[in-house]
């Protein structure tokens, strides 16, 4: 599990940073993965509670999206586009 450095809170820092935008909830959950390499079940009540959601509706998200974890991997991870967009580049 990765320990944020002191003063630095990825969860809040996600929130602050989208929050006012239409459609939040997706990028800060993005942010989050990013910094925590997966969206912990504390975080899905912070955000839930930041944009004015219910926990479920988050979790709903997270669960439904197979981009995102709610465990941390075990090591690398490897995404493999195979959509005509990516085949096309």
């Amino acid at each position: 599990m990765i320990v944020p450095l002191e003063g630095f809170d990825p969860v809040e820092k996600a929130i602050k940073k989208h929050a006012n935008k239409l459609g939040a909830l997706l990028p800060i959950l993005h942010d989050i993965q990013d910094a925590l390499h997966h969206v912990p079940q504390t975080a899905i009540a912070r955000v839930a509670l930041a944009l004015n959601l219910s926990k479920a509706e988050v979790h709903g998200v997270v669960t439904y999206y197979h981009h995102f974890r709610s465990t941390a991997p075990n090591g690398r991870v490897v995404q493999v586009c195979r959509a005509e967009a990516c085949q096309a580049m």
